[in-house]
C-alpha cells in the first residue's frame, strides 16, 4: 500500500477530538482526487497559455468538460479500476466526473476506515462540531499513479467571508452614518432599515453596490458617459451551502432594479441547512446588483463542494463567484490540489 500523506486537516488535533464515531455513520461526497501525469499537465500548461495568446490557433479554443478529461485525465481503465476497488470495500459510486479530476463516493464510517486504512473520530474545536479522519490514509501502490490523495473525508465547511454590519445611524451634521450602541438605536428609523428595537440595521442597496464597485452602467451614481454594460447575456454562477427561495431574490431586484427576474436555483442534493443562507443571498443579490442584465444561477449543495462540481460539469455560466474561504495551510493536500483542478478546468472552459 502507498500513504497519502498531508491528508489530514490541520483541525483534527489531539485537544479536539472527541473519540471513535459510531461505525454505522454515513459520509456522502467524499472525493478520491485524481492526478494527471507529468506529461498531461505539462501539455495543459502549454494549451491553458495559448488559449490567452491571440497568435495561438488556440485562443478561446474552449473545451468541454468531457474534452478536458479525455486529455488531461487519467484513462479508462485507470478510472475503472479505481472504481472497482471502491465497490470491491462496499463503497457507492456517486460520480467520476466529466473532467476527470475526482471520483465521488460515500459509505460508512467502518467502511471508510477499511478501505483506506485510517481512523474517524468527531471533533468540537470552539464550538465547530465535525468528523474527521486521524491519520493519513492508504490506497493500493496499483492505484497511486492516478490518485492524488482523498478529499473530505470530514465534515469541515468552509466559512463564509460577510461580515454582519455594526449598528448605525445618520448623524445629520456629518452627512455620515456613525456607530451607535443599542441603547442609543431605539426610537425613530430611517427607511431601507430592518430589524427591530435596538438592533437596527440598513440594507446595502443595488444602486449602493453599484457606486461602491464603479460598475460601468447607470446604477452607479458616478457614471457618466459612454457604452453602459449591465451584463446583458452573460450568466453568473453563484455557489452556496444553503438553500433560497428565488422569490426573495426577485422582490430585491424588484424594488431596486425595477425587474424581478429570479435566478435560476439548482440545489444539487437537497440541503436544508439554511446556517449560511445570508451568505447566499448578499451573493445572488449583489451580484445581479452590479449586473443587472446578467443572469444569475445559483448552485448549492450540503457540502459546497458538489455544488462547485455542477457549476463546472453544466458549463453553461460565463464567470462563477464563491465567497466561502478556508486557510489552505488548514486543508488537506488533497482538498487544495481538488480546487486547483476545479480552477483549471473552469479556465479552459471559458469560465472567469
Amino acid at each position: 500500500r502507498t500513504t497519502l500523506k498531508g491528508n489530514v486537516p490541520s483541525k483534527a488535533r489531539a485537544q479536539f477530538d472527541q473519540g471513535k464515531v459510531a461505525g454505522s455513520t454515513q459520509l456522502t461526497h467524499v472525493r478520491l482526487v485524481l492526478s494527471p501525469s507529468s506529461e498531461q499537465q505539462a501539455a495543459l500548461d502549454k494549451y491553458m497559455a495559448e488559449l490567452q495568446d491571440k497568435s495561438s490557433p488556440n485562443y478561446h479554443k474552449w473545451l468541454t468538460p468531457q474534452q478536458f478529461g479525455k486529455l488531461y485525465g487519467p484513462a479508462d481503465s485507470d478510472v475503472a479500476a479505481v472504481v472497482a476497488w471502491l465497490e470491491s470495500h462496499g463503497l457507492k459510486l456517486e460520480a467520476v466526473s466529466p473532467g476527470r479530476t475526482n471520483i465521488a463516493f460515500s459509505g460508512t464510517v467502518n467502511q471508510l476506515e477499511e478501505a483506506f486504512h485510517t481512523s474517524i473520530h468527531s471533533f468540537n474545536a470552539d464550538g465547530e462540531v465535525f468528523v474527521s479522519n486521524v491519520t493519513d490514509p492508504s490506497i493500493p501502490a496499483a492505484l497511486a499513479s492516478v490518485v492524488t490523495g482523498v478529499a473530505h473525508l470530514d465534515t469541515i465547511k468552509p466559512r463564509p467571508h460577510h461580515v454582519g454590519g455594526g449598528l448605525g445611524k445618520l448623524d445629520p451634521d456629518l452627512g455620515r452614518l456613525v456607530p451607535v450602541g443599542p441603547e442609543s438605536s431605539n426610537g425613530p428609523t430611517p427607511q431601507l432599515t430592518t430589524g427591530s428595537a435596538g438592533a437596527y440595521f440598513l440594507y446595502m442597496v443595488a444602486g449602493d453596490a453599484a457606486t461602491i464597485y464603479d460598475t460601468p452602467n447607470s446604477y452607479n451614481a458616478n457614471f457618466g458617459s459612454g457604452t453602459s454594460y449591465t451584463g446583458q447575456g452573460v450568466t453568473i454562477g453563484i455557489g452556496g451551502d444553503a438553500p433560497i427561495l428565488p422569490a426573495t431574490v426577485a422582490n430585491y431586484r424588484n424594488r431596486f432594479l425595477g425587474n424581478s427576474t429570479q435566478p435560476i436555483n439548482t440545489n444539487v442534493d437537497g440541503v436544508t441547512d439554511t446556517t449560511d443562507t445570508g451568505e447566499a443571498y448578499i451573493d445572488t443579490e449583489l451580484s445581479g446588483a452590479v449586473a443587472p442584465g446578467a443572469t444569475i444561477h445559483f448552485y448549492t449543495s450540503t457540502d459546497l463542494v458538489s455544488a462547485i462540481e455542477q457549476a463546472i460539469n453544466d458549463n453553461t455560466v460565463d464567470v462563477f463567484s464563491l465567497s466561502f474561504g478556508a486557510c489552505e495551510l488548514g486543508l488537506t493536500t488533497a482538498q487544495n490540489a481538488l480546487i486547483n483542478s476545479w480552477w483549471k478546468q473552469a479556465a479552459t472552459q471559458g469560465i472567469a
